[in-house]
């Protein structure tokens, strides 16, 4: 599931959106902020906002549409 988040994150931006919300598990943050700010820097016009909390979040966010 980790994985599948991830993967459909890295889509996104690679599809061209200038703005991205990565939430929920702590397990791959570290990972994610780096590949993040990676992906920033080499894209000036982005921005993606990585936040952990936990898989519930992750959930919860894709749900109310806010990730």
């Amino acid at each position: 599931m980790k994985k599948v988040l991830l993967s459909l994150s890295m889509l996104a931006l690679a599809m061209g959106v200038d703005a991205q919300k990565v939430k929920g598990s702590d397990t791959v943050l570290p990972l994610s902020q780096k590949v993040a700010e990676s992906y920033m820097k080499e894209n000036k016009k982005a921005t993606v906002t990585v936040t952990g909390g936990g898989t519930g979040v992750g959930i919860s966010s894709l749900m109310a549409g806010t990730t």
